[in-house]
């Protein structure tokens, strides 16, 4: 392009500035898949959490709300199940796999409070404490959001300026 533009010295400058193009990809690509898994662990978390307050056993619940869950949790709610029916009876076992599954830290604390569940039911109410968690992370992302994109904006339009007065 600079070539074209036969400009031999915005070669290096186009180089740098055109290599950095995948990095920006994957890391858009990468926050919106984050965020996608945490609004649909929240989900999820939430309505199982639900029916395992109702019915104290959390295979059952995973069964009977496994066609609520979307991709990409439900692949591993699904693992789950079948790990819990074919391969291993043991619920903490594969409790434990499936956290290992899924990179959250919310996530680990539910799976971890679930487990205690398992040998004390009174327990069960903490649940929602970790359900709560999510939605409070949820609205301080957003507000973080919201600061850094104002930023940003600033930021890119002073530098739009600054570039634009140069030919003027």
């Amino acid at each position: 392009l600079a070539l074209l533009l036969g400009n031999v010295f915005l070669v290096p400058v186009f180089g740098i500035a055109f290599a950095y193009i995948p990095v920006f990809y994957v890391r858009s690509t990468a926050t919106a898949y984050k965020k996608k898994l945490n609004a649909e662990l929240e989900t999820a978390l939430s309505i199982i959490t639900t029916s395992y307050m109702r019915t104290e056993d959390i295979l059952a619940s995973v069964k009977e709300k496994i066609d609520s869950i979307n991709p990409p949790v439900r692949v591993h709610f699904e693992e789950f199940i079948a790990d819990s029916e074919h391969i291993n009876a043991n619920t903490v076992s594969a409790l434990n796999r499936l956290k290992l599954k899924i990179p959250n830290v919310i996530f680990h604390e539910w799976v971890n409070t679930l487990i205690r569940c398992q040998s004390d039911r009174t327990m069960k109410n903490t649940l929602l404490n970790s359900i709560q968690k999510f939605s409070d992370v949820r609205t301080v992302q957003a507000e973080l959001d919201n600061n850094i994109g104002e930023a940003k904006r600033e930021a890119f339009m002073m530098a739009g300026l600054v570039t634009c007065n140069i030919p003027l």
